[in-house]
C-alpha cells in the first residue's frame, strides 16, 4: 500500500500517459504500469516501440499492478482530495480518495496479470552524451516543424554535432553538440523526452540500435534509425552554412498576422497555397497570387539590400517564422531559390519557388 499526493500522481500520470498511444491492435499500448520498489514508484507506458517510465520518490510496500491507462488516469484526475491511498487487493487495485473505487487489473490470456517486458536489459551502460531539457524544448519548437511527414530518413531528427530536420522544403538546424557519432532520432521519440521535468538527460547506448534517455524522474527507451547513410547531411549542413548578399530584420508579430491576412486571399485548390514575396529597399512586399490581397512590412534594419523576389507557399513561410524564439525575425536574402532565417544558434531555410 502507498500515500502520495494528489496533485504529485496527477503530475506523473499526466507526463505517463503521453507513452500511451491507445492503439486497438497492440493491446500493450492501452495499459500503464505502477511499480512500487524500494520507495521508488515508476508509471511505465509504451507505443509499442517506445517506452516511457516516469519515477517518483514515494514510500509505501512493494507492488507492481498493471491497469487500464484510460480510467486510472481519469480517475486520479477528477479527485479534489489531498492524498490518495493505493492499495493492491486480491484482483483489483483500491483507490482510496474521495470515495473508494476498485480498478480492476489486467490479465493475460492465462488469467495471470499483464506485465510489461524490460526492454532496456543490462545492456545500456555505454553513455554517448547529454542533453539538457532546455535543448529539447527549442528541438520540438522550433525543429519539428521541419521534419518530413513520410517514412523515409527524414522523418527522423539528425542528431550530432548539430540537431537538423528537413522536408526538402524546409530545413531547421541547431548548432549544439550532442553526439561523436551522428544518430537519427524518430519524432515519437523526442516528442516523449518533451515529459521530461530534470534539467539534464544522460544518453546511452548499446551496441545495436536501442537508445536510452535517463534523468532523475523520467527514462525513454527507444531505437535509432538504421538509415543513416541516406541521410544527405553535408548537402543540408551546406545550405544552412551558405552565405546570403543581404540580410534584414522585420518583427515577428507583424509579419505574421500580415500573413494571416494575405491568407483569406489564397485559394488553396486555385491558388495552391502560393504567396509572392518580394524584399524591396523599405520592406517586405507579400502579395496574393491573384494580387487581390498586398501588404508591407517594414523593415527594422537592413543591410547590403539587393533586390530579391519569389514565390513561396504560405504555410512554409509562416512555420519557420513562428519558430523564430525572438520579437525579431532576422531573414537573409539575394538568392532566388531560397531564404534563410537566423535566431542565435537556430538556422532555418525556405525553399522559394512550388516544387
Amino acid at each position: 500500500m502507498l500515500k502520495i499526493k494528489v496533485t504529485k500522481l496527477q503530475e506523473m500520470l499526466s507526463r505517463a500517459s503521453k507513452g500511451a498511444t491507445n492503439n486497438k491492435l497492440i493491446p500493450l499500448t492501452n495499459l500503464l504500469a505502477l511499480e512500487l520498489k524500494d520507495s521508488k514508484l515508476t508509471i511505465t507506458t509504451t507505443d509499442g516501440t517506445n517506452y516511457l517510465y516516469v519515477k517518483e520518490n514515494v514510500e509505501g510496500d512493494d507492488f507492481y499492478v498493471c491497469i487500464s491507462s484510460d480510467t486510472f488516469p481519469k480517475l486520479i484526475a477528477r479527485l479534489t482530495c489531498e492524498d490518495v491511498t493505493l492499495d493492491l487487493k486480491d484482483n483489483y487495485l483500491e483507490v482510496v480518495g474521495n470515495g473508494k473505487y476498485q480498478i480492476d487489473y489486467q490479465l493475460d490470456e492465462n488469467g495471470d496479470m499483464i506485465k510489461f517486458p524490460n526492454p532496456i536489459g543490462d545492456s545500456m551502460t555505454n553513455k554517448v552524451g547529454t542533453i539538457s531539457l532546455q535543448t529539447v524544448k527549442t528541438v520540438l519548437n522550433s525543429i519539428r516543424p521541419s521534419l518530413a511527414n513520410d517514412t523515409t530518413q527524414y522523418s527522423n531528427y539528425y542528431v550530432g554535432s548539430s540537431i537538423t530536420a528537413t522536408d526538402s522544403f524546409k530545413i531547421s538546424s541547431m548548432s549544439t553538440n550532442v553526439f561523436e557519432i551522428p544518430k537519427l532520432i524518430g519524432a515519437d521519440t523526442m516528442d516523449l523526452l518533451g515529459t521530461m521535468i530534470d534539467e539534464n538527460i544522460d544518453i546511452y547506448t548499446d551496441n545495436d540500435k536501442k537508445i536510452m534517455f535517463t534523468s532523475d524522474h523520467g527514462v525513454v527507451f527507444g531505437y535509432t534509425s538504421d538509415n543513416i547513410g541516406s541521410y544527405s547531411i553535408d548537402a543540408i549542413l551546406g545550405l544552412v552554412n551558405k552565405n546570403y548578399p543581404s540580410k534584414c530584420k522585420v518583427a515577428k508579430t507583424q509579419i505574421l498576422q500580415v500573413l494571416d491576412r494575405i491568407s483569406l486571399f489564397v485559394d488553396s485548390l486555385i491558388d495552391n497555397d502560393i504567396i509572392n514575396i518580394k524584399f524591396e529597399s523599405d520592406g517586405i512586399s507579400i502579395t496574393s497570387n491573384k494580387s487581390n490581397g498586398a501588404e508591407k512590412v517594414p523593415y527594422i534594419e537592413c543591410e547590403n539590400y539587393q533586390e530579391c523576389s519569389g514565390m513561396v507557399l504560405l504555410e512554409r513561410l509562416d512555420t519557420q517564422i513562428k519558430a523564430q524564439t525572438g520579437d525579431a525575425v532576422e531573414i537573409h536574402f539575394g538568392d532566388e531559390t531560397s531564404i534563410k532565417m537566423v535566431d542565435n544558434n537556430l538556422t532555418m531555410i525556405v525553399a522559394l519557388g512550388t516544387d
